[in-house]
C-alpha cells in the first residue's frame, strides 16, 4: 500500500495578503489552487491567473518552493445549478497553463482542499 504524501497548507490570502485561495506543499509537488463559483467569465480567469502567479512568486520567494517543483495550478470550478464556463476564460486559463477543474468532478484530493478553505475562511 503506498504511503499517503503530507502536505503542508498555505493560505495565501492570509500569510501574503493577497494570492491564490489555497496552496498545499510538500518537497516535490505543489498545488496552487483557485476557488470560482457559478459563472466563469474572462476576467474571474485572468484574476485567478494573477492570483496564482504571485502565490508561485511568494512561495518561491520564501523558500516554501524551489524552481525544480512540479507545480499544479487548478481553478477549482464549483459547477452547481446551471453555471456557465465562457469559453475565453477557458482559452486564457489554458494558455497559462491552469487547469480548470468541475468541483462536481473533482479528485478527493481537490474535494479535501476545497472543505478545508470553506472551514478556515
Amino acid at each position: 500500500m503506498p504511503r499517503k504524501k503530507k502536505f503542508d497548507i498555505i493560505c495565501p490570502e492570509k500569510e501574503f495578503g493577497k494570492g491564490c485561495d489555497i496552496a498545499a506543499v510538500n518537497r516535490k509537488i505543489a498545488y496552487l489552487v483557485e476557488f470560482k463559483k457559478c459563472n466563469f467569465s474572462i476576467d474571474d480567469a485572468k484574476k485567478a491567473v494573477r492570483q496564482i502567479q504571485f502565490t508561485e512568486e511568494k512561495l518561491i520567494v520564501n523558500n516554501k518552493i524551489s524552481h525544480n517543483d512540479t507545480l499544479v495550478r487548478i481553478v477549482l470550478h464549483d459547477d452547481h445549478g446551471g453555471c456557465h464556463v465562457y469559453s475565453q476564460a477557458q482559452i486564457e486559463l489554458e494558455r497559462r497553463k491552469i487547469k480548470r477543474q468541475p468541483l462536481s468532478s473533482a479528485p478527493k484530493f481537490l474535494r479535501r482542499l476545497y472543505n478545508l478553505y470553506k472551514k478556515i475562511m
